[in-house]
C-alpha cells in the first residue's frame, strides 16, 4: 500500500529544479497553507517563505483525496505549459473542493 508521501512522489519530486520550486509555492499559496505552517514568517507574512516542497508533502498527508487531485492538476498543468492561472481555470472539476478546503482552513485558524 502507497504512503501518503508516495502519492505525491509522482508530481514532486526530491530534487527537484529552482522553477519547479516557485510553481509549487504558487500552489502553497493558492491552498492557503500558511494559515496551518509550522513558521511563524509564513503565517505573518500570509504567503509561503519556506521549502514549498516541504510543505506541500506535509499538508497533503491530511488533505481529502480530491484537494490532491486538485493540487496534481494544477502542477501537470503548469509542466505542459499553462500559466498558473491557466492551470486553476482548467482544474475547474475540483473548484468545489478547493472553495471548501480554504474555508475550512480559515475557519480552523480563528479558534
Amino acid at each position: 500500500m502507497l504512503s501518503d508521501l508516495d502519492l505525491m512522489d509522482d508530481v514532486l519530486p526530491r530534487a527537484p529544479h529552482a522553477t519547479h520550486r516557485y510553481r509549487w509555492r504558487e500552489v502553497c499559496n493558492c491552498l492557503e497553507l500558511f494559515r496551518v505552517c509550522a513558521s511563524a514568517r509564513c503565517r505573518r507574512t500570509k504567503c509561503c517563505r519556506g521549502d514549498p516542497v516541504a510543505c506541500l508533502r506535509l499538508s497533503m498527508r491530511p488533505a481529502p483525496e480530491p484537494v490532491r487531485e486538485f493540487v496534481r492538476s494544477l502542477l501537470q498543468a503548469q509542466d505542459e505549459g499553462l500559466s498558473f492561472e491557466a492551470a486553476f481555470e482548467d482544474a475547474v472539476d475540483y473548484h468545489d473542493c478547493y472553495f471548501a478546503w480554504v474555508a475550512g482552513l480559515s475557519a480552523g485558524r480563528r479558534r
